[in-house]
Formats: structure tokens, sequence, C-alpha cells
């Protein structure tokens, strides 16, 4: 794991302003923030009186500035976190496509932590992923060791704890079909279930999911852009264990120096 990171959330891109919130106060195995000494910087991007007044303040506001961040040559990584409205999509887009393309390429890491899987059409414009959106549900998610081992080793297994979350978890997510063998990093399982959303009683085994099939359900997968690489991260509820996932990636793909794209 690379010492001394920093990492850039870009926050403001979503439905409900609840997530950034989780995403600095979860406390990891060893009781401290999880993010604390990847020296997080926080830019909310969009209207102010949206943010939940019980949350933790950003760092700064504003679309330029986090922009300004993205220049500044500091940031190993960048967090897009909860880019999940819908509307603000050709907004994101516009102020930060081709300033995350530049990041990326120049080695950066990427990450789109997200409650909403909309967010794939930006993906594959901006990244050239080949992944389509799959389905909504609550399962048991695990790591893709079958097809993929030495990939998931080398993207989450450097950091801290890392090695004790590449295991099964269940989440509720939106997943994301045909994303090729190397990059997957967490989909189905042959135990997955079904919870029905308007019932907590009842639930309904899928059948067992076949690796090679193109329909295979992801909710973790990963993609090499120029020398850095993005990933999604399918989450409605900001689990625990896709807090520890996405921290774990950062710490175990972030360049051996922070990315300057200018």
């Amino acid at each position: 794991m690379t010492e001394d990171l920093h990492v850039l959330f870009i926050e403001g891109y979503c439905q409900v302003s609840w997530m950034q919130n989780k995403y600095q106060t979860y406390k990891s195995l060893d009781g401290e923030p999880r993010f604390e000494h990847l020296h997080p910087f926080r830019v909310w991007c969009s209207d102010p009186e949206y943010l939940n007044d019980e949350g933790l303040p950003p760092d700064a506001f504003g679309v330029e500035r986090a922009q300004q961040e993205i220049d500044s040559g500091k940031y190993h990584a960048v967090i897009v976190l909860d880019y999940s409205d819908p509307d603000e999509v050709h907004r994101f887009e516009a102020d930060f496509g081709s300033l995350l393309q530049k990041f990326a390429a120049a080695g950066g890491v990427v990450a789109f932590p997200t409650s909403e899987g909309l967010i794939v059409s930006t993906l594959a414009r901006l990244f050239d992923v080949e992944w389509k959106m799959a389905s909504y549900s609550r399962v048991t998610w695990a790591p893709s060791l079958d097809v993929n081992e030495a990939n998931i080793l080398d993207s989450f297994g450097k950091g801290k704890h890392s090695k004790e979350f590449i295991k099964e978890y269940s989440a509720k997510a939106v997943s994301m079909r045909s994303v090729p063998h190397h990059e997957r990093c967490f989909g189905v399982t042959d135990r997955c279930m079904d919870y029905d959303d308007d019932s907590d009683d009842e639930e309904e085994e899928r059948a067992p999911p076949q690796p090679n099939d193109a329909n295979y359900e992801s909710v973790v997968a990963m993609h090499d852009y120029g020398k850095g690489v993005i990933a999604y991260f399918g989450d409605v509820n900001a689990e625990d264990h896709t807090i520890e996932l996405v921290a774990a990636f950062v710490e175990s793909r972030a360049p051996s120096h922070p990315i300057n794209c200018l």
C-alpha cells in the first residue's frame, strides 16, 4: 500500500444527501474512521441547501473548486460518492468527464460507490466499459475468485484490513451484467437469495449463476483505463462491507505518487 495517500471526494450528485456522512463516520476494525488516514478532502458540488443539516459539513463547495482540486496534483484517487441523480447526468459529465478521463489515464484511481445503476451510461461514455445495468435486489455477493482471482487479490488485498473483506456479504444494490471475466470483482453466488422489497418475510431462491453467462451479475466491477483504473460499487444502503471494499480498492490500486493530469 502506498503511504500518505490523498483522496478527493466529489459529492452532491445524489438523490438523497446522506451517504457522505456514512462514509466519513464509519469506523473500521481498529475503531478509527476508515478514510481518516487517507486525508480525505470533500467538495459538495450542488446546492448547499440540499445538504442534511445533521451531516458533516464538506471541506469546500462548488464545481470549480472540485475541478481545481483534481488539477492540483495532490491526489492519488477520486471517489465520486453516490452519483445517482438522473437529472444531474449531463451536468456531471460536462463538469467532470474530461477531467476524470485525464486523471485515470494518467494513473489515478476513480471509484463510483452508488445507490443507482444509471451511472453505467456515464461510465460507458467516459471510460468505454461494456457493462449494462442488470437488476435491483438484495442478495449474497461473493468475490469472483473463480474467474479473476489474481486481479481481485491485487486490487483489494493490499490495504488496511482489506484481506478480511474479500468474502461473501449481503447488500441491496443495482448489479451490472456483460462484465468481462477480468473486470468482475464481486458477484452473485450459487447461494444467493432474492428478497421481496415489500416484505421482510418472503424470499425466493434464484437459479444458480453461470460464470460464463453474459447475464452474470456483478455488484463490484473494475476497468483499466490508460495507466489507471475505475470501479463501480453498487450499494443502496452504504453497507459497512462496501465501504471497506472502496477503501481497500483505493489503498491497493493507488499509484505511488499523486496524479498531475495537466
